[in-house]
């Protein structure tokens, strides 16, 4: 997460050419990376909670859920879901900034163009 979140942050930057700039910029670094924090984190809490069963009928459960089913999406098991393997291993974090910059600065273009002609407020 930390190597993802140094990407997105320095590609972001790498588009900042002056420091007025900078609370748009990480406005936008937060909305890349707080959403996806915050799914790894929930299921770090749910592997956490899954791990630290103390001996009884919740913990044998849990042993044959994760022994006699295969992995699927919503697995119990999070490093064995292979949605969330997917969703976690595959992330492009720079691709994700680029085109959450494209998208950023077309509104901004936009938004200026109106104020521009007279139409924005």
């Amino acid at each position: 997460m930390a190597l993802e979140s140094a990407c997105t942050l320095s590609t972001l930057l790498g588009h900042t050419f002056n420091v007025t700039e900078l609370p748009d910029i990480l406005a936008l670094y937060q909305s890349l990376r707080v959403p996806r924090a915050r799914r790894t984190r929930r299921r770090s809490e749910q592997m956490h909670d899954m791990c630290q069963l103390v001996e009884g009928s919740a913990q044998r459960e849990r042993d044959k859920v994760l022994q006699d089913n295969k992995p699927r999406q919503g697995f119990p098991n999070p490093w064995a879901d292979p949605e969330f393997q997917e969703w976690m291993w595959a992330f492009d974090a720079r691709a994700t900034a680029e085109s959450a910059w494209e998208d950023f600065s077309f509104k901004k273009m936009k938004i200026q163009a109106l104020k521009e002609s007279g139409n924005g407020t």
